[in-house]
């Protein structure tokens, strides 16, 4: 993004912090390193959570046009929220029940923990990986997700993760920095039961758009 609108730059200033997010993370891997019995906590070793992604930080930016004239969504979901930059925006517009996820425990500690800090009552952290396990607060009439299409290992499972949570009215819009996604993405979607479009916003960036037919 060439500019960041001044309400983001508010959401930007209420998210914890990259230092203290790989702060955490260093210091997890120290202790890992010192006690290897003890397993990592999260999906993966090589964590990218404390990082900003292109994508969801264009999503992000691009809500108030997207949510121009409809409803609020009634209950939202950043899924594999990382800092929670979706989260904190959905809130920040006005969205009353905002649900944040992640497959790394971290992740949803210091998401919680900015929260609390700052007052915001209508945000819940949960720490959730993509499988048949239904969120409590579900369903959601909004899902999100930025930059969660990057490993197609992990396609099915996301898909299948969003058709167990959608709404019956809802839509989930997922943002990526390419231009082009993965062509087995409608595919999946489908066999899910899910409708797919695909639309490239200013940034660029791609959005990707799912809702029941």
């Amino acid at each position: 993004m060439n500019q960041v609108p001044p309400w983001l730059m508010e959401v930007l200033e209420q998210l914890p912090s990259e230092q203290v997010c790989r702060a955490i993370l260093q210091q997890s891997h120290d202790d890992g390193a010192a006690a290897p019995e003890t397993p990592a906590v999260g999906v993966e070793d090589g964590a990218t959570w404390p990082y900003l992604w292109p994508g969801g930080l264009r999503l992000a930016a691009d809500l108030p046009f997207l949510l121009q004239d409809r409803p609020l969504p009634r209950n939202t979901l950043d899924l594999g929220c990382g800092r929670g930059i979706l989260g904190f925006a959905a809130v920040h517009l006005g969205c009353k029940r905002v649900t944040c996820v992640d497959g790394d425990s971290r992740a949803v500690h210091v998401v919680s923990q900015a929260a609390e800090q700052r007052g915001l009552q209508q945000l819940n952290a949960i720490h959730h990986t993509w499988e048949h396990t239904p969120l409590t607060g579900g369903p959601f009439a909004l899902i999100l997700g930025g930059d969660i299409l990057y490993r197609p290992q992990y396609h099915q499972h996301l898909m299948e993760t969003i058709a167990l949570h959608l709404s019956d009215d809802g839509e989930a819009w997922l943002a990526d920095p390419r231009q082009v996604v993965e062509p087995q993405l409608p595919i999946i979607a489908a066999e899910c039961g899910l409708q797919w479009s695909h639309h490239i916003r200013p940034g660029p960036y791609s959005l990707c758009r799912l809702s029941w037919p």
